[in-house]
Order: C-alpha cells, then sequence, then structure tokens
C-alpha cells in the first residue's frame, strides 16, 4: 500500500467518524426532544389529574355541607313541631251516672301507644313511643333514635272497675269508656 492510498483511507476513515459522530448526536438530540416532550406530556396529565381530585373534593364537600344542613333542618323542624314534641295530652274526662269517658284526639299510627290504667278514683292515661329514624349525613345515614312518654291524671267521684274499660277509636280519636264499680 502506498503513501496516498494510506491517506486516503485515513481520510474516508475520518469523514465516516465525522459523520457517524454527527449521526449519535441528532439521534441523542432526538431521543433527548423525544424525552423531554414525555417528561412534559406525562407533567401535564399529572396536574389534569390532581385538578380532576381537587374538584371532586371540593364538590364532596360541598354535598356534605349540604347533607348536614339539610339534616339540621329535619332536626329543626320536628323541634317546632307539636307532633314531635308531645309535651302533655290532649285528653278530657266526662263522668256519668253509669262510669266515666277519656277521650283523646291522636292520630291513628299511635293509638296502640296509649294505654289507661284504673286503680279505685285514679285514672292514669300515658303515652309512649319510640322513634327511630334515619337522617343522611355526610358519610351514609345517621341513626336517630328516641323515646318520648307523657302522662295524665284524672280524678273520678265515684270508684271505677278496672276490667270493665271498653276501648274505640273512631275518627282521630281514642275513646275509653269505663263503668262504675
Amino acid at each position: 500500500m502506498n503513501e496516498d492510498q494510506n491517506r486516503s483511507y485515513q481520510k474516508n476513515f475520518e469523514l465516516t467518524s465525522a459523520q457517524l459522530r454527527e449521526h449519535y448526536n441528532d439521534q441523542r438530540l432526538k431521543e433527548d426532544h423525544a424525552l423531554q416532550n414525555n417528561f412534559a406530556r406525562h407533567q401535564q396529565q399529572l396536574t389534569d389529574t390532581l385538578a380532576e381530585i381537587q374538584h371532586k373534593m371540593e364538590q364532596d364537600i360541598i354535598q356534605a355541607q349540604q347533607a348536614a344542613a339539610a339534616t339540621k333542618k329535619q332536626v329543626t323542624d320536628k323541634l317546632a313541631d307539636g307532633f314531635y314534641r308531645f309535651e302533655q295530652l290532649p285528653a278530657t274526662l266526662h263522668e256519668d251516672a253509669q262510669g266515666a269517658t277519656v277521650a283523646i284526639r291522636i292520630p291513628p299510627y299511635e293509638k296502640n301507644n296509649v294505654l289507661l290504667r284504673v286503680h279505685g278514683r285514679q285514672l292514669r292515661l300515658s303515652f309512649s313511643r319510640r322513634v327511630e329514624e334515619k337522617l343522611p349525613q355526610a358519610a351514609g345515614l345517621g341513626h336517630y333514635a328516641r323515646s318520648e312518654s307523657v302522662a295524665q291524671e284524672f280524678q273520678t267521684e265515684k270508684i271505677l272497675d278496672p276490667k270493665s274499660v271498653h276501648q274505640t277509636y273512631q275518627d282521630g280519636v281514642l275513646t275509653f269508656r269505663i263503668k262504675n264499680a
């Protein structure tokens, strides 16, 4: 091999090496650019996901606040409603020659919660109920229960027969008829 061929090979080698380096650098730049694009895309997806989660949490908080406000309104409304605030029994006593009659206006679904006890001249009318309800809360339903008892006593002029108590319900009025002893 002569020297001209040597120089020619060396020049070709240098050109090929330079082309390879340039090609390698171009590839590296393309890969870096693709990596940066992927990183930016993933970062945007994470930002979007976080924004969705934040929006969902804000909506959940608003719904929880609305549910709590609705529950509070229900409880407040029930406290103002006379049906839920039984403080006394609106009963009346009428006596005649054969005995006594006790009458009370009460809804039909509550009539079984009224009891009448007769002992001599004393009548004791009592009302007891247990109220259970489920109200919406932030995390599902809340279970509330309460018991109420109200009593009213009457004295009669004559002694009554406790075995003769007869109960009827008509037109929203629960009536107890008790014969004299």
